[in-house]
């Protein structure tokens, strides 16, 4: 009867211990599983930045255009204003 009770105690620790790995083992696939979701997601997002960056960023050779049209019209403007200046000076010395 011992030899009975020991083989019922053992089968039921070996039972209880393959259902508590076998629960750690379906905790750790859920888990890849989000990961795996969270990864695609955002594989995806990056994507989608680097497509509005490559359509939206301006290039170097934008840049020193816009700056060079920048520099253009505010010398422009200083010329306007030296003129103008000048124009005060003169009416003042009258």
């Amino acid at each position: 009867m011992s030899d009975a009770i020991m083989m019922f105690g053992l089968t039921s620790v070996v039972g209880l211990i393959s259902a508590i790995f076998w629960r750690w083992v379906a905790a750790l696939s859920q888990s890849r599983d989000k990961d795996s979701d969270k990864i695609a997601l955002l594989t995806t997002e990056v994507a989608d930045l680097k497509a509005e960056v490559y359509r939206d960023y301006q290039s170097k050779t934008e840049s020193h255009r816009d700056n060079a049209q920048i520099m253009d019209m505010l010398r422009e403007i200083k010329d306007n204003v030296t003129r103008l200046g000048d124009k005060m000076d003169k009416k003042a010395d009258k």
